[in-house]
Parts: structure tokens; sequence; C-alpha cells
């Protein structure tokens, strides 16, 4: 036992006395950080000190100067600089550090590259400036060679060291931003592309049309109710836009063509335009909405809400198609947004958002409907009872009647009971075509085998009538207000003209 623990310390001697030597071998000069990288510090100064930045980037030299608000780029102190970038070439130069050590002296700068630098980097400070030379780029490792004035020594520093300030003033600027519009604000968004016009649109707060509230429409033809869940889907996608870097700061027009884009909304090309509720400009916080009319300022619509509106134009794909040159019209610049975020825009087509309910009118802006047949017709009727059939009484026991209103309910002019009527019109309510199609009605040439008209309180919703017309043994085709781009499977047609037929009329 006492030969095996002399054999312990002594392995143990052994292993101190080596690293011992392998500590003293360590450069006294070298920065030892911890992890699997190491890092020499080639100068220090506070960054408070640092006044001035300077560079060269792809386009032209790019000078950078702290005012008393922040960095400001000097040849146009109003230009939106990003400040957090600034700081982040700020962290960069006001305490250098390189990868390793290469070389001393300027007699090897040409193996390097630094006899003619790619790159001259002018920190100015208080107590004096320091110039970064860069060379070139070693292949294997991708890191950049460097020296710094006066100090004849060449280090190595990180690629993206050299990236960083090879950077263009564009990519420097702080991105705008969409203003607060959301999907529950949106009130119209028309979508305008080589000569067509589309349109999401929905009634003011208080009234109610489709599912949702919203509604669709093709160059000004007439609206139709939409799939809330589609209608969302799309607009949510221009909600999450954002745009990526800045490619031109205050183009001219000229540049506004050379990326396909227009203007001002007036000019052809492709656009869209969002009419919203301002909250900020309701409650006098943040900027003031623009009107409705695009003149700016301060709008209301007829609820009193404060519209505030946004148009986007879009413009041509970059080179690698991934990609759509916009600009925000009154931006400051143009942008590239992912084609993605603006890809259902472009291709819209309003039977691809329809509503597959056929006639989403609700029973509480009903005040008629006038069902006609080859064997009959009835008339509902549904009118505010007189003042003697006014009681003051909680909305549970007045049938659900706003106000404690009551409702009268006749069916061809005798009176029904609200129950009989809701037995009849929920199921009518949900009746639902099966199919979305391209504009059939020149196609339903036979006579409608029953026409449903829908009146309604003036300022809850809009009057409809809907046919239903044979189309071919499996559907028939259901005719909106003239337009035709929903199929109905026989059997519920069928299902319904037996309900129909079961009515009193007399």
């Amino acid at each position: 036992m006492r030969r095996e623990q002399k054999r312990n310390l002594l392995l143990a001697s052994v292993t101190a006395i080596l690293l011992l030597a392998v500590y003293l071998m360590i450069p006294s000069d070298t920065n030892i950080k911890t992890g699997k990288e190491e890092h020499l510090v080639v100068y220090s100064m506070d960054p408070q000190d640092v006044t001035g930045l300077a560079f060269n980037s792809g386009n032209g030299r790019i000078s950078l100067v702290r005012r008393e608000g922040g960095w400001a780029y000097t040849e146009d102190e109003t230009f939106p600089l990003n400040q957090n970038f600034v700081d982040t070439m700020l962290d960069k130069t006001a305490q250098l550090t390189a990868g390793r050590f290469v070389a001393e002296g300027s007699a090897h700068y040409g193996e390097y590259g630094l006899d003619q630098p790619s790159n001259e980097i002018l920190v100015t400070g208080t107590a004096g400036t320091r110039t970064i030379y860069l060379g070139s780029t070693n292949s294997a490792t991708g890191d950049c060679y460097m020296a710094v004035d006066g100090l004849e020594k060449i280090y190595t520093v990180d690629a993206t060291f050299a990236n960083l300030f090879s950077s263009s003033l564009n990519t420097m600027a702080t991105r705008e931003t969409l203003p607060g519009i959301s999907l529950d604000n949106m009130v119209v968004v028309t979508v305008k592309k080589e000569g067509s016009t589309f349109a999401f649109s929905r009634p003011s707060q208080g009234e109610s049309q489709g599912e949702g509230g919203w509604s669709v429409s093709e160059n000004d033809g007439p609206a139709r109710a939409a799939d809330s869940g589609l209608v969302s889907e799309c607009l949510g996608k221009l909600v999450k836009l954002r745009y990526e870097e800045m490619t031109v700061y205050h183009p001219t027009q000229a540049q506004k063509k050379e990326y396909g884009l227009a203007g001002n909304e007036g000019e052809s090309g492709s656009l869209i335009r969002v009419v919203y509720r301002d909250d900020a400009g309701q409650d006098g916080s943040g900027d003031s909405g623009q009107d409705i009319s695009g003149q700016g300022g301060s709008g209301q619509d007829g609820s009193g809400d404060t519209m505030g509106e946004f148009v986007l134009h879009m413009g041509r794909d970059s080179k690698d198609g991934l990609y759509t040159y916009v600009y925000p019209e009154g931006g400051q610049g143009i942008y590239a947004v992912k084609k993605d975020g603006l890809e259902p825009f472009l291709h819209l087509s309003s039977e691809n958002f329809l509503s597959l309910s056929v006639a989403p009118v609700k029973a509480e802006t009903l005040a008629g409907l006038i069902l006609t047949w080859e064997n009959g017709r009835a008339e509902f009727r549904i009118s505010p009872a007189g003042d003697e059939g006014r009681e003051e009484q909680p909305e549970e026991q007045n049938g659900g009647q706003e106000n404690g209103q009551k409702k009268v309910y006749t069916l061809n002019g005798h009176e029904i009971t609200e129950a009989e009527f809701n037995k009849f019109y929920y199921p009518l309510y949900g009746f639902a075509a099966e199919k979305r199609v391209s504009d059939m009605a020149s196609q339903l040439t036979s006579q409608p085998i029953l026409t449903m008209e829908y009146q309604c309180v003036p300022g809850t919703a809009q009057d409809m009538t809907v046919d239903l017309i044979p189309y071919d043994q499996n559907y028939y085709g259901a005719r909106v207000n003239g337009q035709a781009f929903l199929l109905v499977n026989r059997q519920r047609v069928n299902s319904l003209m037996n309900e129909v037929n079961k009515l009193p009329l007399e």
C-alpha cells in the first residue's frame, strides 16, 4: 500500500511540473479569453470619447458624426440612421480585437494586401484618431488581414468585421414600419393591379354583413358576402409584412419607374390601399391618421371614427425572385419585402373568398322576406309592435328584442309567432353552397325554381335577391343579386323546397 501511495504522489508531482512548464511557455502579452478562441486587444478607448467614424462602402465613403441627439450622416443629417447599427460599429472599433498576430513590420504589408488596403476605417476620438487598414482575405479561414496606423503589426480579424464596415448607407437606415393596422381595425382594403380592382370591405361598426362582416367585390361590381376565415388568412399576410433593407432613399420618379413603381395613386401601377380606424388619432396620442381621401390629416367616417389611410405601391420582383420592391406612399424610400407576403394579393379572384352561405342575412336585420316559386308565394313581414306592445323588461324576458321592443311577425298578412318564424328561418339562414366557381350567370338559362327576396332594416345590411336555378343533374346555381358563383347540392335544394311547400300560405 505504501508503494502505491508513493507512486501516486510521484505522478502528481510530475503532472504539476509539466503544467508549470506549459504556463511558463505562454507569451505574456497574449490576452486569453475563456472559450475556444483567443483574442488580442490591439487598442482600447472609451466609446463615449469617439466622435466620428468613416469608412469605405461599396457606394463610396461614408462619414458619421456624433451629435447631441445621436449619430448622424455628415452629408445629410436628416437621413434616418439606425443608431443601434452605429453602436455595433462603435463596439467593434472602440476596443479593437484581433484573431491572431501574423507578422510585424510594414515591409510585410504587400504580402497581406495592406499596401493597397481594401478599406480604411477612421475612428476619431477626443484624444486623437486611429486608422484601421483592411487588406486581403485568407481564402482558407475567411479572415481578413488588418493593421493599425503607428503599430506596424499585422493581425487577422473575422469576416463579420470586414462585412460590417462595407455596409451601404441604405443598410444602415432605420426601416419604416407599417402603420397600426390590424385585422380588427381594417375597414376597406383595395388592390389595384393590371387595370383591375379588387376590394375587401366591411360596414361601419354597428352594421352587419356576411360572416365576420367582410364582403368582396371586383372591378366596382356588387359586393358579395365573404368567408371571414379566408379573408383573415389573406389580410394577415399584410399585417405581418415587414420591410427588408431599404433599396433607395428618397427615390426620384425615374427611380420609382426603374423598380416598376408608380409614384402616385392616380398613376398606373399596382398598389394596396388600406383604410382603417386610427385608434391613435382618436385619443390624441400618436400621429393623426390620414383622411380617407388621401389628402392627409384626420378624417372621420359616418360613425365618428378617426380614419387612417395607408397606400403601398408594388413594383417588380428582385432578380432572385425572392423579394418584391415596394414604396409606401409618402415614405422615405423603396424597400424589398418577401414576395410570399404579397403573393395572395397578386392573384385575387372574388370566387376564392366568397362565403358558402347563400344568403347570410341575420334575423335581427330582416324587415321582410318574400319567397316565390311555381306553386306559390310566401311573404314574411317583421315589424316593431305598437306602443301597446312595448314593455320595459329584461332582454331574456322579451324574446331577445333590444330595448324591450317586441316585434310582430306575419305570413301573407296573417300574424304568426316568433317561434314559428324562427323554425323556418334559421335553417334557411344556414343554407350553404357546396362549391365556389367562376361566374356562371350566362349558363343559368332556366327559370328559377325558387326566388328569395331579403328586405333589410335600413342601415343594417344590404337587400338581397337569391335565385336557385337548375345547373346540372347534381347542382343548382345560386344567383345572388345578379351574380352566380355558388353551386348548391340538389338534395339540399329539394329539402328546402319540401319546407317551403309546408308553409301555411292561407
